[in-house]
């Protein structure tokens, strides 16, 4: 069975500021995003349905209470399926989860831009949580618009969207791969799409 997170980050102990865990690797040592490094850029969570992409979502944002405080990262989660992130602990750094389509969708990623073009003298950072990246590409114009922002600025303002999609639907969405440096791969059955992807 796998440890419990809370004892993989007791065991790893403090982590700097910048520091964003995502995970152990095979050689026990701790997989971290400097955040105050643009160079990754957006991050791509690739994989087939049930390979694990929204439960990677979810603990990256568990991770954050017991590694960061509230004025270190906050993040938000955009979503078709709310109810998967009910049982993620509402914490300080959880500025809410918002349904794929729903004004308040529109309203959070719009703010997000706003509030990336008016941090120039904090280190606090956001994440973007985003669970099926087709689905967001399809919103309303104006929203398009900020999020392909976000994904383009957003990393260099301390906005780290951290995107998921379903594998074997990349060719829907396949003029937006370009937007990410950085991409995690789950399972993916179909070698052809795995390379498509990588």
């Amino acid at each position: 069975a796998a440890p419990a997170l809370t004892d993989v980050l007791a065991e790893i102990g403090p982590l700097p500021a910048e520091a964003l865990f995502l995970g152990v690797a095979t050689d026990g040592l701790p997989v971290l995003l400097n955040l105050y490094d643009s160079h990754p850029g957006p991050i791509l969570i690739s994989g087939d349905a049930g390979s694990g992409k929204t439960a990677f979502l979810q603990t990256i944002a568990q991770s954050l209470a017991g590694t960061h405080t509230s004025n270190d990262i906050q993040f938000g989660v955009i979503t078709n399926y709310p109810d998967e992130w009910e049982s993620i602990e509402s914490t300080s750094h959880h500025v809410g989860v918002f349904p794929v389509g729903h004004g308040s969708t529109r309203e959070f990623v719009g703010s997000l831009v706003a509030w990336a073009h008016s941090n120039k003298n904090t280190h606090q950072c956001i994440l973007l949580l985003v669970d099926d990246l087709e689905s967001v590409a399809s919103l309303d114009l104006e929203t398009v618009q900020n999020f392909r922002w976000l994904l383009l600025r957003g990393p260099a303002r301390r906005v780290w969207p951290i995107v998921t999609l379903n594998a074997p639907r990349y060719g829907q969405i396949i003029a937006w791969l370009q937007n990410f440096r950085t991409r995690i791969f789950g399972r993916v059955a179909n070698a052809r799409v795995a390379e498509a992807l990588g």
